[in-house]
């Protein structure tokens, strides 16, 4: 059963957010050495496929060559309600560039926010953790008086603030390094995430679906079930004695051919007499 975001969801999410802008605006603000959560418009390239294919679908995205999130909002809003919405919402989503932690301040492309950092997770996130302790080091510094901060500065010369000792050069770094390893956690998630899929489909052997077409390569056709959200292949030689043309959005009957739980794949025919 698909979860249903209610009010409750938004709310706690609306507060996460709240406290990662308040975060980073007070991490740019008193201008600490910190990583924050960049995220960067599409590239030209990206942005010239996406508009190929939203013009097939007829329709366009606003903001010229420089779209923002609020263009992208205006064209996921107009389509809520097409057949083939989640393959233009993942079109979309491919379009834009992968968040990174960075030491400089560029801005959130896809949540619109002007300075993102992340804060709400030290338990499970480094930058978060990072984030917290450039916090509580800049409060403690703040109830010290005057003389106080003069003889932790004259203690610490050259070793700089005991409490928080990390320079652009450090954030550099582990920039690099944390959005790496969030990347590989992303990758293991994935991982396990088409392993349950293909032990999930198990059963249904010889089912036939609707599905969408959600990738064409040379080597066959990617389809994902309109109501599961699972996504496998339709090899190319299956698809040898097929006059037809596809491309993305076309809908399918298709059945489920084999899943191989070792390489984590799983297989489609096209349903006969379905085109």
């Amino acid at each position: 059963t698909p979860v249903i975001r209610n009010d409750a969801h938004k709310m706690i999410e609306e507060f996460m957010l709240c406290a990662n802008v308040a975060t980073a605006n007070f991490l740019d603000e008193h201008k600490i050495p910190s990583l924050f959560r960049s995220h960067d418009g599409p590239t030209a390239k990206k942005l010239t496929a996406l508009r190929e294919f939203l013009s097939e679908k007829g329709l366009t995205l606003g903001g010229g060559d420089k779209p923002t999130s609020l263009h992208y909002n205006q064209l996921l809003t107009k389509i809520v309600d097409r057949g083939d919405a989640s393959i233009i919402r993942t079109m979309l989503l491919r379009s834009q560039s992968q968040a990174d932690y960075s030491p400089k301040n560029d801005g959130h492309f896809g949540l619109a926010y002007d300075a993102y950092a992340h804060f709400t997770s030290p338990i499970r996130r480094y930058p978060d953790l990072l984030a917290h302790r450039a916090i509580r080091a800049k409060m403690a510094d703040k109830k010290k008086s005057t003389f106080q901060r003069l003889k932790s500065l004259v203690a610490n010369r050259g070793a700089g603030n005991a409490a928080y000792p990390y320079n652009k050069k450090d954030m550099k770094e582990l920039g690099i390094h944390c959005s790496n390893q969030s990347r590989q956690a992303d990758e293991v998630s994935r991982e396990v995430e088409n392993w349950l899929k293909c032990q999930y489909m198990q059963k249904f052997s010889g089912n036939s679906f609707s599905a969408t077409v959600s990738g064409v390569a040379n080597f066959g056709l990617f389809v994902e079930l309109d109501e599961m959200g699972i996504e496998g292949l339709i090899h190319s030689t299956n698809l040898e004695n097929q006059d037809t043309e596809y491309e993305l959005g076309d809908k399918l009957e298709v059945v489920l051919n084999k899943v191989d739980m070792k390489q984590r794949k799983i297989d489609f025919l096209i349903k006969p007499d379905s085109e």
